[in-house]
This record gives C-alpha cells, structure tokens and sequence, in this order.
C-alpha cells in the first residue's frame, strides 16, 4: 500500500516547472544554458550528454547538478536523478526548488523500488523535502500542491494526513482560488467523496476558465488544464463516461501537446463500449506520438486499441494489437488476460 501510495503520488504531480535560478557556477555557461533550453525543449538525453562533463569536471556547480538532475528525472531515470539533486540541495540549502524536485526524485524512485525499508525512508525524505521547499518560499505553488498529494496518499507513520492536506489547500487558496480548488476536488476524490470532488473540480474549472478570459492569472492554463484531467478520471471512474469524453476532448482543444488525454479518449470508449471510432482515432494518434516517463506507455495503448477493436468484433487485428503490446512490455497490465 505504501509503494502504491507513492506511485500514485508521482504519477500525480503537476507538469514538471520551474524557472532557470540564478548564481551560475564555474563551468562553460554558454554550454549549460544550451543544455538547460534542451531539458525545458524536451530533449533530456541531449542534454545529460552535456551536463554530465561539466558536472563531474566542476564538483561545485549546483546549477550544473540541478539540471542534470532534472534531465535524468526527466529521461525516467529518478535514483541517477536524486544523486545530483542531493548534490545540488547541499551546495544551495536554501534555494527552494532544489527540495522541490530532490522530492520528486525520490518519488520516482520510490515507484521503482520494491524495498520496503528503503521505501519508509524515502517516504520520510519526500516529505521533508516538500515541506523544506516551502519554509524557503511559502509562495512556492508547485511545492505547496505536491504537498497536498502527499498528504493525502502517504501513510501516517511518515506524515500522511488529510487534515494536514486541507490545511495545504486553504494555503493555495488564499494564493490562487482556481488551484486551492482543484486541491480541495483532489482530496475529496481521494477520498471517494465524489460530489463535493465534482463541485470543487467544477469551480476550479470556472475559475480557470475566468482568469484566462481576463489574463489574471499566468498559471490559469496549466490549472485548467489539470482540473480537466482530473475531472475526466472522475467521470471514468463514476460511469459518466459523456462527462469523461468532454474533459479529455477539452484538454486537447485547450493545448494539444497534452497527448495523454488521447489515451484517455481512447480508455474512455472501450469502457463505454461507444463512440469507438472516435476512440481508435485518438489511441492511433497517441501510438504516433512519443510518450514521456510518467505517461501510458505505447504498450498500453496497443492494448487498449486491441480492446476497443475487439470490442468492435475485429478480433484479427484485436489480437495482433495485443501481440505488439506484449512485445513492447510482457508484463503489461491485462495483456497476459486476453
């Protein structure tokens, strides 16, 4: 339960952000700026081929170990990602973002990791991490809403607690009524409260929707665009599968770079059991895309298209989707069932 905790709690985090920092180091600055354009452009692995010289040639270029700890989480490599963001958080102690993404790192490995022992102490590092991040900058949004999921989804032994979350999110709130919004549908869904999670997603969804109108709010997009996520899951999850297909349709309407909502169109219509064509169109444009760590991998959409397919009596090419998942993932989940 505690691994599942904190899968759910990586999976779940916001879009990796954060700005570039200041007080480079020693180091080729030309050469870390380009590779910091590469990891915020998507190009991690370009990127670590760059950093890791100078990371290994300068021992006292935090920012050369932030990025290059950024880059490794980002190529879904998170225990190579935590040895360079502990490197970095203890040359910067004080700088904020440097805890925030040291606990991301340790959150992804604790999804990789089957140890239990080593899992309770990176249950306990990911929340001193988190809270360290916002005693530096109580301002810190991200820190503050990764907070809130660990506190729902982490056991009390390590610091879990709703009440500790609502407190979190009565803090975004009062900061960004949109985002304290979601937080609150976020707990409340956790907690199979589903209404009070449908109103408070529906607020948030409002708000954002509001701020983007009336350019009020920088971070209204990536708020609306989170909410919406989370409300379709809600819907699948409630049977309200016309809700579900309009919150993944409106993510990708709102930002088509979001190419998991297509998944979820697609995962959406095999458990409806309708509007298949629409859902085998959005998992063939989802197979053409390139996932990162973090999103369904290809495996799972092959699956999912071989049950939607199946589902519309073409079992030929039902099977031969659910081959190639196989042969992308053995182990993917429902693939040996079928």
């Amino acid at each position: 339960m505690f691994r599942s905790a904190l899968v759910y709690f990586i999976l779940g985090s916001l879009p990796f952000a954060g700005g570039l920092g200041a007080g480079l180091t020693r180091g080729p600055a030309s050469d870390l700026s380009a590779a910091i354009a590469l990891v915020e452009g998507g190009d991690a692995a370009a990127a670590i081929r760059i950093l890791e010289p100078i990371a290994r040639a300068n021992p006292r270029n935090a920012r050369a170990f932030y990025w290059l700890g950024r880059a490794f989480l980002a190529e879904g490599r998170p225990a190579d990602a935590s040895q360079w963001l502990e490197r970095a958080a203890a040359l910067e102690p004080n700088r904020a973002e440097d805890h925030l993404w040291l606990a991301r790192a340790y959150a992804g490995e604790a999804a990789h990791s089957i140890n239990a022992v080593r899992l309770f102490v990176l249950g306990w590092s990911i929340g001193d991490e988190l809270e360290t991040a916002v005693r530096l900058d109580p301002a810190s949004l991200d820190a503050r809403l990764d907070l809130v999921r660990y506190f729902v989804l982490a056991p009390r032994i390590v610091g879990g607690g709703v009440a500790k979350a609502k407190q979190e999110a009565a803090e975004i709130a009062h900061r960004n009524p949109p985002l304290g919004a979601y937080a609150l549908g976020y707990i409340a869904y956790r907690g199979k409260e589903y209404d009070a999670a449908r109103k408070h997603f529906g607020d948030a969804i409002n708000g954002a929707r509001a701020a983007l109108a009336n350019g009020s709010d920088p971070r209204a997009q990536e708020t609306l665009i989170l909410t919406l996520t989370w409300f379709g899951y809600l819907s699948q999850e409630t049977h309200d599968y016309d809700a579900a297909f309009d919150a993944f349709g409106a993510v990708i309407a709102a930002d088509p770079v979001h190419t998991e909502a297509l998944y979820e169109i697609g995962r959406t219509a095999v458990f409806a059991g309708r509007e298949l064509d629409r859902g085998q169109d959005a998992l063939r444009k989802y197979l053409a895309s390139k996932p990162r760590p973090g999103m369904p991998s290809l495996a799972s959409a092959h699956l999912q298209l071989g049950l939607l397919l199946e589902k519309r009596g073409d079992r030929e090419a039902a099977k031969r989707e659910i081959a190639a998942a196989l042969r992308l993932d053995p182990e993917v989940e429902g693939g040996k069932a079928q």
